[in-house]
Order: C-alpha cells, then structure tokens, then sequence
C-alpha cells in the first residue's frame, strides 16, 4: 500500500500574521471612510448654521424698524391732534408695511378726545422714512403723507 503524503500546513505563525494585517488594512479602510465622509459635511453644516443665524438676525433688525415705525408715527399723530394727551393708541398697529428701501407705511387709530371733550376713534395712514440709527429714536425717523380721518 501506497502512503499518500498530506500537505504540510502551512506554519501558524505566517497565517496569524497575514490575518492580522489583512485585519488592519481592512480596519484602517473603515476608519478612513467615517473620518473622510464627515470632513465635508462640518464645513456645510457651519455654512448653514451660519446662514441661518445670518438670517434670524435680519429679520429681529426688520421686526425692531417695523416696531420703530409704528412707535415714532404715534408722535407725528398726537401733533395733529386737539388734545394729544388724551391720546390712546393700540399696543399693535393694524399693519407696517416695507414698501420701499427705508419707506413704511403705517395703518393704525388712535382714541383721543375732540374739541368738545368726546373720546373718538380716528384712523391714520402715514409714511415713515427711516434714516438710519437707533429704530426707537424720533429723530431717525421723518414722518410724511400723514392722513387722519375724522
């Protein structure tokens, strides 16, 4: 009888080692793919936090000039009328509208006494222009096309 040789395994020492490199090449590919897929994405989400920081402070700087408006019209108002210190306005205006760059149109009423000491509501429409500055301050502010219904 014929004695078939069986291979030799191959020494234990080179398969552990060969594993434990195809193990890290394996895990440094995985690794390089997390950390090389988040670079891009930081710098987009910054850009968009940024923006949108950008954006919510544009418009509280629009909130402030549309209140500005409103507060300082309430001065051109009360000089038109018979007895300013009578007068009542709304804590809101019925609008602020931006219609041009720096020009707003206020629509409101105001509840004041006439000559004969009779409270009466009277609308108002004016057009404030807006000059720059500090939004809550008069002299920012020029009042024009002031138009009261009695």
């Amino acid at each position: 009888m014929q004695q078939t040789q069986t291979p030799k395994p191959a020494n234990k020492k080179a398969l552990t080692f060969l594993a434990a490199v195809f193990a890290l090449i394996l895990l440094g590919a995985v690794v390089n793919s997390f950390v090389s897929s988040g670079k891009p994405q930081k710098p987009v989400n910054d850009v968009r936090q940024a923006e949108a920081a950008q954006a919510e402070q544009a418009q509280a700087k629009a909130q402030e000039i549309e209140s500005g408006a409103y507060i300082v019209s309430q001065y051109a108002v009360k000089d038109q009328l018979k007895s300013p210190s009578t007068a009542e306005f709304p804590l809101l205006a019925e609008s602020v509208n931006n219609y041009a760059e720096g020009y707003y149109l206020v629509k409101s009423y105001v509840d004041s006494q006439n000559s004969f000491g009779a409270t009466v509501r009277n609308k108002y429409t004016v057009v404030m222009q807006y000059l720059g500055g500090d939004p809550l301050a008069n002299e920012n502010w020029k009042a024009d096309k002031l138009s009261i219904q009695q």
